[in-house]
């Protein structure tokens, strides 16, 4: 029993830490040019299908990739330095990403802010990705820009989501 409520607590917290990012990044959106309200119905009617398709394609290329070798053997992996590290990193975090871009499909679907959630607990652990890379390699500056378009979309269709 004690695990179960220990479970809830670190699950609640880590709610409670994401809706106070939410909550301190949707001023960032208020002012920017918006999306029309057509443009946004149709991101929400192709985003489930979207999260879908990358979550499982993100999954199969991951593990199908030849990351689980890496998953299962970490030290080959911090063999080859801070690229090893940023890899090994990055896979374990596109694991988690993919996951919850799968279970946002049917809340999306259904229009539930849960689905909403779901995607953007999956662009968190995105940009952490991203930034793990930039630090460990100097390299992919480029993600910061997929980051902000991310960011961005996901802000303009949150209104959508009950």
């Amino acid at each position: 029993m004690e695990h179960t409520h220990n479970h809830h607590n670190t699950a609640s917290k880590m709610k409670g830490h994401a809706g106070a990012l939410e909550a301190w990044l949707v001023p960032f959106f208020k002012d920017v040019p918006h999306i029309p309200m057509g443009g946004k119905k149709f991101i929400t009617m192709i985003a489930p299908w979207l999260s879908l398709v990358f979550g499982v394609l993100g999954l199969v290329g991951l593990l199908g990739g030849g990351a689980l070798g890496v998953l299962l053997s970490p030290f080959a992996a911090m063999g080859k330095g801070s690229y090893g590290i940023a890899f090994l990193i990055t896979v374990i975090l596109g694991i988690i990403t993919a996951i919850l871009s799968i279970l946002s499909f049917a809340p999306l679907k259904d229009m539930k802010k849960l689905g909403w959630d779901y995607a953007f607990y999956a662009f968190i652990i995105g940009t952490i990705s991203t930034l793990v890379t930039i630090v460990l390699t100097f390299n992919g500056i480029g993600g910061l820009i997929g980051t902000a378009i991310g960011a961005y979309i996901l802000f303009e269709v949150l209104e959508m989501y009950h």
